[in-house]
């Protein structure tokens, strides 16, 4: 073969690598570049070049719900409810169309005077931009606030699903993650803190994002310092919600962590009647196992990709949590 037919093979292989885990693993193109050891340009430009060339396919579907694969799913993970909705494409595609799903289920199932609690990640984050209504419902922010910038996104989606709803929101105006355990239990009796806790006792349903992390799908890690990011991966975590680290098993890592975050409890989510998981891409597929095993999930809205490949993961046995 000659250099330039080498040179196009070679080619092709960097497109299909750069490709692959782009679309079918969920990683941005930084990740990407930094793995590779190329520039994030040059990730860029392969990509294209891959859809230019039928390397690539893409078909975005409207959104409409696959039922039959909801049905298994909702089987194969042992859940109350399932929604799976019909998204392909790129990783902002797909979870834009998996939070307007994730929205229009809340939409079709809670009820006026509920209590719903707001946890966040860029999924809900998607979700409440493309809400435009809700039943009555009050709403509470599930964690602390993330970082020290404004407007801060955690609040964010509290305010933004109030504006929709028209009635109460309560929010955390305290950080997720206090480096001594003193503080964080000294800012928990704080009255404005207290009151906003307390309504975790009584949500009729929260919906969450699921972290991944291993592989590192989650924004939770980049706030904790070094030497807990260590703690809780050498403890071995694979996933979380509301900033609660589970292993592979589900079950919590290092429960002492907690103590240093203002979050709703394991406890509390056990014992909300809805705990909803909106997530997307399969990148996560291990993380949503996960966090369904620990039973603090009954109800997920997710992509058909992510669908398939828990559906080639093992099943979880029992009853459903009701």
């Amino acid at each position: 073969m000659s250099d330039e037919g080498e040179r196009g093979l070679d080619r092709r292989r960097e497109m299909i690598e750069v490709s692959r885990a782009y679309f079918l693993e969920d990683k941005s193109k930084s990740d990407i570049a930094a793995e590779l050891g190329m520039s994030r340009f040059r990730v860029a430009r392969l990509i294209a070049e891959a859809r230019e060339q039928g390397v690539v396919t893409i078909t975005v579907n409207a959104g409409g719900v696959a039922a039959d694969l909801s049905e298994r799913v909702r089987q194969h993970l042992n859940l109350q409810r399932a929604v799976v909705v019909e998204a392909y494409g790129e990783p902002d595609e797909v979870r834009a169309a998996v939070g307007r799903a994730a929205g229009n289920h809340l939409g079709n199932t809670l009820k006026d005077g509920e209590l719903l609690g707001l946890a966040w990640g860029r999924t809900l984050t998607d979700m409440v931009n493309s809400l435009d209504q809700l039943p009555r419902v009050d709403s509470v922010q599930l964690t602390g606030s993330i970082g020290s910038g404004l407007p801060n996104p955690v609040i964010e989606l509290v305010r933004k699903t109030a504006e929709i709803t028209g009635t109460p929101a309560k929010a955390i105006f305290a950080p997720f993650f206090i480096e001594d355990a003193r503080t964080a239990a000294a800012l928990r009796k704080q009255p404005e803190v207290a009151e906003v806790l307390s309504l975790f006792d009584r949500l009729d349903a929260a919906i969450v994002a699921v972290g991944s992390l291993n592989p590192r799908v989650t924004q939770v890690l980049e706030i904790l310092p070094p030497h807990i990011q260590e703690l809780l991966l050498g403890g071995g975590a694979q996933a979380e919600i509301c900033g609660i680290p589970f292993t592979e098993d589900g079950d919590i890592v290092n429960p002492r962590f907690l103590r240093h975050t203002l979050s709703v409890s394991p406890d509390q989510l056990r014992r909300t009647p809805r705990v909803i998981a909106a997530v997307a891409g399969v990148a996560k597929a291990k993380s949503v196992l996960s966090v369904c095993r620990s039973g603090m999930v009954n109800e997920a809205v997710m992509d058909v990709g992510l669908a398939q490949a828990l559906l080639a993961l093992p099943r979880i046995h029992g009853r459903p949590r009701s």
